[in-house]
């Protein structure tokens, strides 16, 4: 149980880590009124892997990706989806899909970590209770 929740907890914390230099690209980022504009077009770099087939979303329409790649996202005017195209070893655009908008992510994130807790606390429990 240890290592399960010391590998849980590291996990999380790089997750916190790189939600804090997301928000910090944004702020510093050159956005109008603290939003993105649906019209705007700007390039991501992967901070996880995202396989389309272990979402529910749109998976004939959407774009896989691995960490570390980087994405021109070319539509952000959904709150769940944006459309993005694969940049690809020479500088060519690829592939053109929809990507988890950060919005979705940390939602799944947020609410993956809240199951995880829970399970937490009723294994605190049963241990308790022999």
């Amino acid at each position: 149980m240890g290592c399960f929740q010391h590998n849980t907890e590291k996990k999380y914390s790089r997750f916190e880590a790189k939600i804090h230099d997301l928000r910090e690209q944004m702020m510093n980022s050159n956005m109008s009124s603290g939003t993105l504009r649906a019209n705007r077009t700007f390039y991501v770099r992967a901070l996880f892997d995202y396989d389309k087939t272990a979402d529910c979303g749109l998976l004939s329409q959407a774009l896989g990706f691995n960490f570390g790649e980087v994405l021109h996202v070319t539509d952000c005017s959904d709150e769940e989806w944006w459309t993005a195209r694969r940049l690809g070893q020479q500088g060519q655009l690829e592939e053109l899909g929809y990507i988890p908008s950060k919005h979705r992510v940390e939602r799944k994130e947020w609410s993956r970590m809240k199951q995880y807790v829970v399970l937490c606390h009723v294994n605190v429990a049963l241990c308790l209770s022999m």
